[in-house]
């Protein structure tokens, strides 16, 4: 008898990574796009580690930026909180986060904005995880724009990338702007979830 079991549907894993600080409607978007749009059951949002941004004297420890995750993706059954980058502390490199993940997963989907790409040949051993998963990238409209086109072509003839399109609802706000605004004392109940804004709120988080 043939001990391989031929599995029916692979398991698919979607991949969000980011600093989260804090995490915004922005980073739900793209995480309910890639849920909606490739049919992935699960997302992982992966903050970084402590020591990722070292200059950032805003960078909240990893603990309250896991709580806000946490509370944020409360509503989203599919959504959950990945400690992977965190307890392997360090700076944070895609490749590790991927090398990580990989056994968990016969299709691993990481989530990045458009943008993204520009650069992506920078990132350490791209060549490596470019090959090792399928990057979504996400754009507000239904096609990637010209300049982000251009730099997906090239992945992909370069180093064999599969690269897909992932339309996403217009954001036009960074975690900058908006620990700026919390600062200020200007409303971003609209910018971020409710459940992270209260627990901001509890324990005035962006206020020094």
């Amino acid at each position: 008898m043939n001990e391989m079991v031929e599995r029916v549907t692979a398991r698919k894993l979607g991949v969000l990574g980011g600093s989260f600080n804090p995490i915004h409607f922005g980073h739900l978007e793209m995480a309910r796009a890639a849920h909606e749009q490739y049919g992935i059951p699960e997302i992982l949002l992966c903050p970084t580690s402590d020591t990722y941004y070292k200059s950032a004297a805003d960078l909240l420890p990893a603990a309250d930026r896991c709580r806000m995750v946490q509370e944020a993706i409360r509503p989203y059954p599919y959504m959950k909180l990945s400690t992977i980058d965190i307890e392997r502390g360090g700076y944070t490199y895609t490749c590790d986060t991927i090398r990580d993940l990989l056994p968990s997963a016969d299709e691993l989907f990481f989530i990045v904005g458009a943008d993204s790409l520009a650069y992506m040949e920078t990132w350490k051993n791209c060549r490596w995880f470019l090959r090792h998963c399928i990057i979504l990238a996400a754009d507000r409209k239904d096609t990637l724009q010209s300049t982000a086109l251009q730099h997906r072509q090239l992945l992909t003839a370069l180093y064999g990338a599969d690269i897909r399109s992932l339309s996403i609802r217009p954001f036009d706000h960074s975690s900058t702007e908006i620990r700026q605004r919390i600062r200020e004392g200007r409303d971003v109940s609209g910018l971020v979830p409710p459940e992270a804004l209260s627990y901001i709120r509890e324990k005035g988080l962006y206020l020094g």
